[in-house]
């Protein structure tokens, strides 16, 4: 087989995504092996993953109508990390409910089981996204290299957090759409419900780009989630839960402004917690971000929706009114619609946002995570790419929308 066989290059990607799941797994072993308990060598075993795991004993034991009880979050997380508060658990319920079942199982099992499930999620992101980029350039690998690598990615992971399942199914909600299949395009965003400050824009833009079918199956499961909720705390329980929400954004905002990606974040962080000028600027700030995110979904005439998903995910990291820096995970499915869309990838430019995407643990010094600038700089470059796509059209298209073949 020559070196220039498609087959080979195929192969390429298909090994380095498998090596995301591979870096993972030698990442985390020493310190579960270390580990005693909940503790180990290397501090709190699982970074977050208390909070869910705390969440899903609380829903294992019965007491339903105390998930949202910070005393009964902070009994449920006793000893499972050395600070003598609690984590916040700001969730659906629904989320509880699964992570119930990872609560039957002991604490460091439960993170390892939690942490190989959401690196299977970032190696089946890759594979469903594979099909849409270039075969005859070297995105793919290189992609799949940064996906293994990019240190935001890289503690969601193994610091129990689930960014892995967002990028998963923001991706197939991509290739579905795509691929003119809007009913399961629909389910997959649906399903990312339990993260609405990404699954509402999303859907939002969808319903701009006319898909009706889409937003109807992703309404649909909008009510299951309800239902399931009613099922668990009764029909208060989304104002038990966004009064949560308040709560924990507030204190997330005081305590990790530092890691803040998002415009709201970010003012706050710089112009003081919930002050009049941080909510003026950073509510401008996202304000002019979704109206481009719209007027870029409505007019682009890309049938791969391409640089349209592009916008997205880093729109609606900067618009969601919490967002940390291992949610700029989600900037790997950006670089996957950027090669998608035709954009010349250069490793110059990948290795300048690894390279910020390192730097995070110099937060401190610097005052706010240098992945923000990772952030900033994808939005320069697919507002540079979204403009030059306007004027080699010479007008913004409003024509009929074209979907696997089909014109909508």
């Amino acid at each position: 087989m020559s070196t220039d066989d498609p087959r080979r290059r195929l192969l390429r990607p298909n090994v380095l995504a498998w090596a995301v799941l591979g870096a993972i797994v030698v990442s985390f072993a020493a310190v579960v092996i270390a580990a005693d308990g909940a503790s180990s060598l290397a501090g709190r075993v699982g970074g977050d993953f208390p909070a869910f795991y705390g969440s899903g004993s609380i829903v294992a034991d019965g007491d339903l109508d105390r998930l949202y009880d910070f005393d009964r979050q902070l009994e449920a997380q006793l000893g499972l990390h050395h600070d003598a508060g609690a984590l916040y658990f700001a969730y659906p319920p629904p989320v509880a409910g699964a992570y119930s079942l990872l609560a039957l199982l002991g604490y460091v099992p439960a993170y390892v089981l939690h942490t190989l499930i959401m690196g299977a999620a970032l190696v089946a992101a890759f594979l469903v996204i594979r099909p849409m980029l270039p075969a005859t350039r070297p995105e793919g690998p290189v992609i799949a290299a940064v996906a293994a690598t990019f240190l935001p990615a890289f503690m969601a992971v193994t610091l129990g957090q689930n960014s892995a399942i967002v990028v998963l199914l923001v991706a197939a909600s991509w290739r579905l759409a795509r691929d003119g299949r809007d009913e399961l395009a629909g389910l997959a965003l649906g399903l990312l419900l339990f993260k609405p400050q990404y699954a509402v824009p999303l859907i939002g833009l969808y319903l701009v780009r006319g898909r009706w079918r889409l937003v109807g199956t992703s309404g649909l499961v909008a009510v299951g989630w309800w239902l399931a909720g009613v099922l668990m705390l009764g029909t208060s329980w989304v104002g038990d839960w966004v009064s949560q929400v308040g709560d924990f954004n507030t204190l997330d905002a005081e305590i990790n402004g530092a890691n803040a990606i998002s415009w709201l974040g970010m003012a706050e962080h710089v112009l003081g917690v919930s002050s009049t000028p941080a909510l003026l600027v950073g509510g401008t700030l996202a304000l002019a971000t979704a109206t481009w995110l719209v007027v870029v979904w409505r007019r682009s005439a890309d049938d791969q929706l391409a640089l349209p998903m592009a916008a997205a995910s880093v729109g609606v990291l900067l618009i969601s009114p919490h967002a940390m820096f291992y949610d700029a995970t989600l900037l790997l499915l950006g670089v996957a619609a950027l090669a998608a869309a035709g954009h010349s990838l250069s490793t110059r430019l990948l290795a300048i946002a690894w390279g910020l995407g390192a730097m995070h643990p110099l937060k401190e010094v610097a005052g706010i995570t240098p992945v923000s600038l990772v952030v900033l700089g994808a939005l320069a470059v697919v507002l540079h790419m979204w403009w030059r796509s306007r004027r080699n059209a010479g007008a913004p298209h409003d024509g009929g929308l074209q979907v696997a073949g089909r014109t909508r």
